[in-house]
């Protein structure tokens, strides 16, 4: 009887290892991935700014997904500098870069789709 307790146990065990992995892994993801590498991603953003002159880039919010491959920014604004200060500052309310997965197991990093929802941008300048 012992024996066949153990067996059921052993088979229980190794059904619910790849469950208890992916359910570990997903945690690591959101609760401590994810916000770090958002967070990395929010601290560059004063520094491009300041390394460019063209335009000063705010972001919202932003999110990444795992098993898409996918960051997705919202309420974007670009409101240009110098030479292109007059412009009306450019809004988008949603921002999506895909990676391509193929590419990117050779080592490049390339995007197979970006997509913009709602672009805002009067092409007109302002009055200074």
């Amino acid at each position: 009887m012992e024996i066949f307790v153990k067996k059921k146990w052993m088979q229980f065990g190794i059904f619910l290892s790849p469950f208890g992995i992916l359910i570990l892994v997903s945690l690591l993801w959101i609760f401590i991935i994810k916000p770090q590498l958002v967070h990395f991603i929010q601290k560059q953003l004063p520094k491009i700014n300041s390394a460019q002159n063209f335009a000063d880039i705010r972001v919202g919010d932003l999110d990444i997904s795992f098993l898409k491959l996918q960051l997705s920014a919202g309420q974007v604004n670009l409101e240009f500098k110098q030479a292109f200060a007059q412009l009306e500052p450019l809004k988008i309310k949603r921002l999506r870069f895909q990676l391509d997965p193929f590419k990117l197991l050779v080592g490049q990093v390339s995007f197979s789709k970006i997509q913009v929802d709602q672009l805002e941008w009067a092409f007109q300048m302002t009055k200074t």
